[in-house]
């Protein structure tokens, strides 16, 4: 993770990447408000580089063929770390389980949406200002995009050995995002 100080506060760059918009550069990011977006309402960002090109390449370019890869500070001190610390992600992991539970013994059906509706509530009260997580790597026939791994050959079949977090930072309020800017213009 790369990190900046900027008046003695330490801020982590993150990477957000959209659709390519012809004559418009965004002053700021896009909230994603999608019902299956993992970590709920929020603006998403990568940690590293080479995943907000990946995310471009399979989910940003399909209107326009490219799609813009732009970077912010990141003021993630009040941000509950799922990724390295293990108490973070363990009170993570038991709020999600407490929501879930909640919904069955009420007898509501339990749906993503759901649970993260009630957890923004829930952050909120406790002053939480956003999650980093590892977005978990699944296995793609297809092409081994989205990871940095250590590729091997068996039995003259290609195997990958995925190690490489994919770590993943929302943010639930612009004013914890700074310097947003335009980093790379129209990929493709």
């Amino acid at each position: 993770m790369k990190r900046v100080i900027i008046q003695a506060k330490t801020y982590i760059i993150g990477y957000h990447t959209q659709e390519f918009r012809y004559h418009k550069v965004l002053e700021t990011p896009i909230e994603c408000r999608a019902k299956d977006a993992w970590l709920g309402k929020g603006y998403y960002f990568w940690v590293e580089e080479n995943f907000a090109h990946n995310w471009g390449q399979d989910f940003k370019n399909r209107k326009s063929g490219f799609y813009d890869v732009y970077q912010g500070n990141l003021d993630t001190e009040k941000c509950i770390n799922a990724t390295f610390d293990e108490k973070g992600y363990y009170f993570f992991k038991n709020s999600i389980e407490s929501a879930i539970k909640y919904f069955e013994n009420n007898g509501v059906l339990v749906t993503l949406e759901q649970v993260n509706r009630f957890l923004a509530d829930y952050w909120k009260k406790l002053g939480v200002t956003g999650i980093i997580y590892d977005d978990l790597p699944r296995n793609r026939d297809d092409k081994n995009r989205f990871f940095s791994n250590l590729e091997y050959i068996e039995n003259h079949k290609k195997q990958f050995f995925y190690y490489h977090k994919r770590i993943q930072i929302v943010i639930f309020d612009l004013k914890n995002i700074h310097n947003f800017e335009l980093h790379l213009k129209k990929q493709n």
